[in-house]
């Protein structure tokens, strides 16, 4: 989405997703109740049901592996969240030709709609579809809610892995999504342009935290039920519009 930039770290990517698919928050009058602007980066369970069979799309768990032996949705591949990390620098993204080597391995094309899972309001799923967003994989969502929101309503996770024909995945030119330092502090002084989000606890924001940074912990974007969600597009957008998110800001989470 045009106002971020995305950042490596984990709980800001939870928080990037929930303002790609949140309402502006300067535009909320003009936006259908409950409806996400970019409402195919998130999908339900009913959506993977009517589609996780048809060419094309890859249902990806980020779950570790034992977790993925132990249960999953059907047809799911295994990639878990920390394939996307560099070995040798901690938090940054996994070099490019390292990460088109695990998608060519797990059978997904360049073309296919990606959708990823953890267990629920978790960042693992955020993690990696910020990886595949930032390299410039075209089609790439997560399921709301993970395998536990899958098993919750009704639906069984089986421990048969498919066999996929591997690729060989390429990634073309994409947009840069990495914040820099010099942007952030050009951003610091120009705040009617651009805004700066903490995502972190109010404890780790309480002790130190980029000057002029508003805070909107990453767990604020779910809803309290027995299996979280996303909250609806109406309540973020109130959540961010009360922080002082303005639409047409340059957003940098961190």
């Amino acid at each position: 989405p045009p106002l971020a930039r995305y950042p490596p770290g984990m709980k800001s990517l939870l928080l990037c997703l929930s303002l790609a698919c949140a309402a502006p928050a300067a535009a909320l009058q003009a936006t259908e109740p409950d409806t996400y602007p970019n409402a195919h980066l998130l999908v339900d369970s009913s959506w993977v049901t009517e589609h996780h069979a048809e060419p094309g799309v890859v249902l990806v768990d980020v779950r570790e592996a034992a977790a993925y032996a132990a249960g999953h949705l059907p047809g799911a591949v295994s990639l878990p969240r920390a394939v996307s990390f560099d070995p040798k620098r901690s938090g940054d993204r996994v070099p490019k030709a390292l990460f088109e080597k695990e998608l060519s391995a797990r059978g997904i094309a360049p073309t296919d709609h990606v959708v990823l899972y953890d267990g629920g309001r978790s960042t693992e799923a955020p993690r990696v579809f910020w990886t595949f967003e930032s390299f410039g994989h075209a089609k790439v969502s997560v399921l709301d809610g993970g395998s536990a929101r899958w098993v919750a309503e009704g639906n069984e996770l089986v421990k048969e892995a498919p066999e996929r024909t591997p690729t060989t995945y390429a990634f073309g030119k994409a947009p840069e999504r990495m914040s820099t330092k010099d942007e952030i502090l050009a951003g610091l002084d120009t705040p009617e342009t651009c805004v700066v989000i903490d995502a972190r606890s109010a404890g780790e924001y309480a002790e130190a935290h980029v000057p002029g940074a508003l805070h909107i912990e990453w767990l604020e974007n779910f809803t309290d039920e027995e299996v979280p969600v996303f909250l609806p597009a109406k309540e973020l957008a109130q959540l961010y519009a009360e922080r002082g998110v303005v639409k047409d800001h340059r957003a940098h989470a961190y």
